[in-house]
């Protein structure tokens, strides 16, 4: 068995440390010589963790293909000493895979003693957000624009192992280090997505709109982005760099429908296009109103409208009763030329409104 340590100097924007107060955090990640628990081997774990302000890491590699044991062995009794153990898809690979290694060597030891922080599933739901065609971490490290020196990906390395198993090399052997200790590493580099995540959580708060031929919320994220980015749907519009958060709606002036909920008490007017309640039907000639259907059960408006995903400010108004799309008529709840500071009254469903903008953005389209 070889165990390599290091110290590295990174910096990340997210504090993953505070995210776990007042518990020890490390960062771990496997290379095997395959996806099979019983027929392949673990050949080299790495541990990345916090000494004060450092990072160091920590490596053992089966150098001669029997020491698998022994470096599942010094793993499970060096992270003892930690709370949290953050992978990436380990709950699905890492972690089953060391379980029933140490299982087969009946080493005592169980991922139950820890918290697992899968990053892999924080991120999987908002995938879209990201406007990524896969969620490889180096997939996450290209978002993030984060380099490696590593040009290999886990299943080349295999036969490379193999090699070294039969002619030992120094470079076979820093080939195979360094893709690990890539790996760890960007561990701790790709935490920085999660402030991305934190944005779809609802982690910021508004300062200020503008309303002239756009609805534009400014918000205050809680946690600064390392690289700025847009995303689109339905020509709404949001933006985010640095701590800063826009979103942009288009206002439109159209006439829509408010359709009413208990259909069967209201007439409908073929000559006004509208429909009314039952106890003022009365006063109608009867040739001139039919029972309500549910499509035309409605009333009409003319206005400037911002559209929403869901019913958050009401009421709500469609083009027809089957359109998936809701409106709502600004000058209802936001002054056009105003400020923020001026009309606080609608903070919470601007807020509503907002985080669900985001969420319904942030999914496939």
């Amino acid at each position: 068995m070889i165990t390599r340590k290091d110290t590295a100097k990174i910096k990340i924007l997210y504090d993953i440390q505070k995210h776990f107060s007042n518990k020890r955090i490390c960062f771990f990640d496997i290379e095997t010589t395959g996806f099979s628990r019983l027929k392949n081997t673990i050949y080299l774990i790495g541990v990345v963790y916090y000494d004060n302000n450092s990072l160091k890491s920590i490596q053992w590699f089966d150098d001669d293909g029997h020491s698998e044991q022994e470096i599942i062995s010094e793993f499970i009794t060096f992270i003892k000493d930690f709370d949290v153990v953050i992978n990436y898809n380990g709950n699905s690979f890492d972690i089953p895979f060391i379980e029933a290694k140490a299982e087969f060597y009946e080493l005592q030891f169980s991922f139950d003693d820890f918290i697992s922080y899968d990053i892999y599933k924080e991120v999987f739901s908002y995938r879209f957000f990201f406007g990524l065609d896969n969620l490889k971490q180096k997939s996450l490290e290209l978002f993030l624009k984060i380099q490696r020196d590593d040009e290999y990906d886990g299943g080349r390395l295999i036969q490379i192992y193999h090699d070294y198993l039969k002619r030992p090399t120094k470079d076979y052997l820093e080939l195979l280090l360094l893709h690990n200790y890539d790996d760890i590493y960007g561990l701790v580099k790709i935490c920085d997505i999660l402030s991305y995540v934190s944005i779809i959580k609802g982690d910021y708060t508004i300062t200020d709109y503008e309303c002239n031929e756009n609805l534009i919320i400014n918000c205050h994220l809680n946690n600064r982005l390392k690289v700025p980015f847009s995303i689109r749907k339905d020509n709404i519009y949001v933006s985010a760099g640095n701590d800063t958060l826009k979103i942009l709606i288009p206002l439109e002036e159209k006439c829509l429908k408010y359709f009413y909920a208990n259909y069967k008490d209201y007439y409908y007017l073929p000559d006004e296009d509208m429909a009314i309640h039952k106890s003022v039907a009365q006063f109608v000639d009867k040739e001139h109103r039919t029972k309500a259907k549910k499509d035309n059960c409605y009333t009409k408006k003319t206005g400037i409208f911002a559209k929403e995903f869901s019913e958050i400010f009401k009421p709500a108004f469609k083009e027809e009763y089957n359109s998936k799309e809701f409106y709502f008529e600004i000058n209802d709840y936001i002054n056009t030329n105003s400020n923020f500071e001026n009309n606080p009254n609608n903070l919470s469903e601007l807020y509503t409104y907002v985080n669900d903008i985001i969420k319904n953005i942030s999914r496939k389209h």
